[in-house]
């Protein structure tokens, strides 16, 4: 269990279990490094469980000096430590490019966290209120839920397009 039922954003430095979340949403795992990222909307971070370290980290995003702030939101690219994001709601691995995309949702960005440069970043693709995100690694194309554009866009990672989904004309 990695919750204990108090809204926050405490990451315990030993027992995993003592450590809070406020409105985890989205999910994804790493499989190589075995780690689980989790949207956790409510203090607009991200963070990650270790399976085999047995603790909870922060990635990007939220207030690391004091878990109990909640309003430790904004919209700041750069480094890891540095960047904010707003009530982030979707997170995917995509593991040819070692990134995480988060789906910053009052921020209206799709953001992207480089495990090689420790840096959190805005990909240029319009969104609004983005909530839910899919990678599928043969084509090279994230899937995004633009909720309030009332629409599903896909974005090519190979030459950074953009496009809603016709669903009738949709191959994978």
């Amino acid at each position: 269990i990695l919750y204990k039922g108090i809204e926050g954003n405490y990451n315990h430095p030993t027992k995993f279990e003592l450590s809070n979340w406020a409105q985890p949403s989205g999910l994804c795992i790493d499989r190589k490094r075995k780690v689980l990222f989790v949207a956790n909307a409510e203090s607009s971070s991200i963070r990650k469980f270790n399976f085999c370290e047995r603790r909870i980290m922060n990635v990007v995003g939220g207030d690391e000096n004091d878990p109990q702030n909640l309003f430790a939101f904004g919209d700041l690219d750069g480094l890891c430590s540095e960047a904010k994001l707003q009530h982030p709601l979707a997170v995917v691995w995509v593991e040819p490019l070692n990134v995480l995309l988060v789906a910053d949702s009052y921020n209206h960005k799709i953001k992207q966290v480089d495990f090689n440069q420790n840096k959190c970043s805005t990909l240029g693709i319009e969104v609004q209120e983005p909530s839910g995100l899919a990678f599928e690694e043969t084509s090279g194309q994230v899937f995004i839920a633009d909720t309030n554009g009332h629409c599903v866009k896909c974005y090519s990672l190979n030459d950074k397009t953009v496009v809603s989904i016709h669903f009738d004309r949709l191959v994978l």
